[in-house]
């Protein structure tokens, strides 16, 4: 009797890290299950900022706060792709067209070509296109513009931070800003050839 009560006692201490074991385990696993969630809810918040403006050709959304069309763009510093940087305000004197938008958005690709088009036909009179790209690596946005064939100035706002600046919600987003660094216009959704005609008539003005 003394024996068996010697053995029930000798075998606690196993059964207690036998438990400790398994609880250690379940711990481990829902620490890396809560990890992955994390991550991926991370991942997928970097690409959703800001929605798709997939609208009907020639329906904006409104304007969705500032800065607004009447009042000076606000000043922020361009990264390009090879790690030069400059100063928005350095452009003043040429007119300006700030479009934002991102490889996985498809009415940003659909415009793209218009953009390519407009500026082509207007380089030579000073106009500049700032294709910002929001919340995208630089091989993913360099391997986009090699497939358009874009040769206008492509910026990275890997951050946000420009486009929190410009109150940017929905892609594609587009800012047109005059020779004197005034805003005249915001389009947001892909712009339409005439939409893009009447703004760059109206920032081509000298």
């Amino acid at each position: 009797m003394g024996s068996s009560v010697r053995t029930h006692g000798s075998s606690r201490p196993g059964v207690s890290r036998l438990w400790g074991e398994v609880v250690l385990g379940l711990l481990i696993v829902l620490a890396v299950v809560a990890g992955v969630s994390w991550w991926h809810r991370r991942a997928e918040g970097a690409q959703t900022n800001a929605a798709v403006a997939d609208l009907p050709e020639g329906r904006p959304l409104p304007d969705t706060g500032p800065p607004v069309a009447g009042h000076p763009a606000p000043d922020f510093e361009m990264i390009y792709p090879d790690g030069r940087r400059t100063l928005l305000s350095e452009l003043r004197g040429r007119p300006v067209l700030i479009n934002f938008w991102a490889t996985w958005c498809p009415p940003c690709r659909r415009e793209m070509p218009e953009l390519i088009q407009a500026y082509e036909a207007h380089r030579d009179e000073g106009f500049v296109i700032l294709a910002v790209n929001v919340q995208e690596s630089p091989s993913q946005v360099l391997a986009f513009a090699e497939e358009f064939g874009i040769s206008f100035q492509i910026i990275l706002d890997t951050e946000g931070r420009v486009s929190d600046q410009y109150q940017v919600r929905h892609l594609p987003s587009s800012i047109f800003i005059d020779r004197d660094g005034i805003i005249v216009a915001r389009w947001v959704g892909a712009l339409t050839p005439s939409m893009l005609r009447r703004h760059l008539g109206s920032i081509l003005q000298r």
